[in-house]
């Protein structure tokens, strides 16, 4: 289950903590392990597909993002409202918090939110 882990590696940046190899940034993304092991994401493949999307799309040190229903919508290619909903069930299950309805720099005017992956 758990493969050996090369020891001339562990001492490379791709370990730190801070920082991403240049090579693996933007390849990988995390997602909560025991999301892989929750049923009810199994059942509705929309809600893990959003949760997936939002993790690649968070801050690798604090786990945050900043991002738009709307954005998710057309990536996702359903509806805002769908994606409301999705991320709404996402917060029940404490697999997402959101830190703040809207960014007081938004010049836009763009409804956009804070959210934080719950790992």
């Amino acid at each position: 289950m758990y493969s050996e882990v090369d020891d001339s590696l562990i001492n490379t940046d791709v370990f730190a903590s801070s920082k991403i190899s240049k090579d693996l940034y933007g390849k990988f993304t995390v997602i909560p392990k025991r999301a892989f092991h929750d049923n009810r994401l199994h059942k509705h493949p929309v809600l893990f597909k959003i949760l997936g999307l939002m993790c690649s799309m968070a801050s690798n040190n604090h786990h945050r993002l900043f991002v738009n229903q709307k954005t998710l919508a057309n990536i996702t290619g359903k509806t805002q409202s769908t994606i409301s909903r999705q991320i709404a069930k996402l917060v029940d299950l404490k697999y997402v918090t959101i830190t703040r309805k809207e960014s007081s720099f938004n010049q836009t005017k763009i409804k956009c939110a804070w959210y934080k992956i719950i790992y």
